[in-house]
């Protein structure tokens, strides 16, 4: 983890700027209804129910036949069952499919309703036809089958409401409607969806001397001609409206402005009239001579700040202008540098897209990587340094460089799956130093790792590589974890007993000391458990799990316990273990199953005991970064 850099005076940190902007986004309250074939991308504003079970009717999971288990509880390979073929039921057959009766047997194919008398299948290949010829045609052609071992009752049958039950929440409020989400509705029968209006950010370019692209020659030209003297292209509008689309907004192009306080002014008012949330501008926020943009600004709303702690990105500016009737408009100025003004979008302006569409989780995911080549500092500022990610035979996750990274070199985003989070210092980083990378969206397309956008926001805490408590740049893992002390607080007779063995079995060389507590125990009793487990410590960090039972009486839960006994909220932590967990097993975990929290130097973890184990599989990489960090 690392301890935190302060940055010097007039300048604020990435996380305080980034803080300061979200105090600002808006949830939008507007709603769109939109049918699932226009909703790719959009966000959920209400939760889809399913209005009908799924599927809604008994159906057979393979093809094959139909048989009333009863019929072949006698079958062996030796004395096999004969069953008469009465009929077919095929998926889409509007034909009623016969009655199965006690000797008889029908044709079925995958999907297909069960025909009434039945209670399973037996898959084709596991019985003998009538049929010399093979083949599925032939199959289904047979009078009568042989079966030569017994078909328990529900054997290949999915029942109704298997997938899906009537009136469950399919998905919820927040939910950015990809592939697999839309394929959920329209397995709801494609009801229209109630979608978080699209923001609308005004993405405007200022400069004298920007072209726009084709302007010299014309679009026909097939090839483009050389800018004329003094005069370039502008690369950064059409790069920031791509990446606002990517995010989920409604660009909307002011097109260049030029050098001038009345340009700069006229085209705020532009966006503005356009009902814009966000308006986007690239240069015209240094110290130059023309560069309008802060002036203006201070002149017509709020200028929150104007320095960020970073490289590139320094002159980024973030503003908030009065809007008659509407939340003020959030203006962000960034570099003209075309690196500078992707490296701040995709830190500044994308999280508060991402907050304007309700989303959750808003940040840019982070991962722990290793470097595989040497990275020389900033002596001044933190560096966000492009790179492509490769995955060790390890298992690790190794960053390579994309090369030169001058903010003016946007051949260094090419490709670009990551930002690696180097600190400042006067020093070179060896080839094999664990370091912090965000893996934003819409950094470039090629997307490798791209993170969806329900990961928690931070997966880790921030690295910072030259903090001398850090270990030597070796490979990662339980064998170069440093020995920690844990104690498991579990019900006496409960299922917290399997679960611990697990849990000891995974972390093999960490000593483990369990604490039973009585299984009706209520909450006096658990918190003082809990107490006991921590204050009882060696000095050093512990991690205390405890385990809670699916039979908990209600009222006395370990999580109600943990929370009371804590000094330190998971917020307070920086979400480093929790979103760890909110995404080791999401099917096993239930958002209100589990919580993590700290008392003194030792880490809480409360997990349910259905899945205690597979969290701690997946928390195992980042326990000694956590423990440590609790230690400083």
């Amino acid at each position: 983890m690392g301890r935190a850099q302060t940055p010097p005076a007039g300048m604020l940190s990435v996380d305080a700027a980034t803080e300061l902007v979200l105090s600002h986004a808006r949830a939008i309250d507007a709603v769109d209804t939109v049918g699932p074939y226009a909703a790719a991308g959009r966000v959920l504003a209400k939760p889809l129910l399913a209005p009908f079970p799924h599927p809604p009717f008994t159906a057979s999971i393979k093809d094959g036949f139909a048989v009333r288990s009863a019929d072949t509880m006698a079958a062996t390979a030796e004395a096999p069952i004969e069953l008469k073929v009465v009929g077919a039921s095929r998926a889409g057959d509007a034909t009623a499919a016969p009655y199965i009766t006690t000797g008889d047997a029908a044709y079925i194919t995958t999907g297909a309703p069960l025909p009434p008398g039945a209670d399973a299948v037996i898959g084709a290949e596991l019985v003998e036809t009538d049929v010399a010829a093979s083949g599925a045609r032939a199959v289904a052609g047979a009078s009568c089958v042989r079966v030569r071992s017994p078909a328990s009752r529900g054997l290949e049958v999915r029942p109704i409401g298997f997938d899906i039950a009537i009136g469950s929440t399919l998905l919820t409020a927040g939910t950015r409607l990809g592939p697999v989400e839309l394929g959920i509705a329209a397995c709801a029968g494609g009801p229209a969806l109630s979608v978080v209006r699209a923001p609308r950010v005004a993405v405007l370019s200022l400069g004298d001397e920007l072209l726009e692209p084709h302007a010299v020659g014309g679009a026909a030209a097939p090839v483009p001609a050389p800018p004329t003297a003094g005069r370039i292209y502008d690369s950064n509008r059409l790069a920031l409206i791509s990446a606002a689309a990517a995010e989920g907004a409604e660009p909307v192009d002011l097109g260049t402005a030029a050098d001038t306080a009345a340009a700069v002014g006229a085209r705020i008012d532009a966006a503005i009239e356009a009902g814009a949330d966000a308006l986007v501008c690239s240069a015209g926020v240094s110290v130059g001579d023309r560069d309008m943009l802060g002036p203006t600004l201070a002149s017509r709303g709020a200028v929150h700040f104007s320095k960020v702690w970073m490289k590139p990105g320094k002159p980024l500016t973030f503003a908030t202008v009065p809007r008659k009737g509407a939340t003020p408009l959030l203006v962000f100025g960034l570099p003209g540098n075309p690196v500078s003004c992707c490296v701040c979008f995709n830190l500044l302006v994308a999280p508060a897209i991402r907050a304007m569409l309700r989303l959750t989780h808003v940040r840019p995911r982070r991962v722990v990587v290793r470097t595989t080549a040497p990275l020389k500092l900033d002596p001044e500022r933190p560096e966000y340094h492009r790179a492509t990610i490769s995955v060790g035979a390890d298992g690790t996750l190794r960053a390579h460089s994309t090369g030169k990274q001058i903010s003016s070199r946007l051949l260094s985003c090419v490709a670009a799956e990551a930002l690696l989070e180097l600190p400042a210092g006067a020093a070179t980083l060896p080839a094999g130093t664990r370091v912090s990378a965000l893996l934003p969206t819409a950094l470039s397309g090629h997307g490798l790792l791209r993170p969806s956008h329900s990961v928690a926001d931070d997966e880790l805490g921030r690295i910072n590589p030259l903090d001398p408590s850090l270990d030597a740049p070796s490979a990662p893992g339980p064998a170069s974890a440093a020995p920690m002390r844990v104690v498991v607080v579990r019900r006496a007779g409960a299922d917290g007993g399997p679960a611990a063995d697990a849990l000891s079995a995974l972390l093999q060389s960490p000593p483990i000391a369990n604490l039973e507590v009585a299984r009706d125990a209520e909450a006096p009793a658990l918190e003082a458990a809990l107490r006991r487990a921590c204050d009882g410590a060696e000095a050093g960090a512990q991690l205390v799990v405890a385990i809670e039972s699916s039979e908990a009486p209600r009222g006395a839960s370990l999580n109600a316990a943990v929370r009371a006994v804590a000094d330190r909220t998971a917020q307070a932590l920086g979400s480093v273990v929790r979103s760890a967990i909110a995404t080791a097993a999401p099917a096993q975990l239930a958002l209100d199953s589990w919580d993590a929290a700290a008392r003194g130097r030792c880490l809480l973890l409360c997990l349910p005991a259905s899945a205690a184990a597979a969290a701690a599989r997946t928390l195992l990489p980042v326990l000694p970064d956590a423990l440590r960090h609790l230690a400083e």
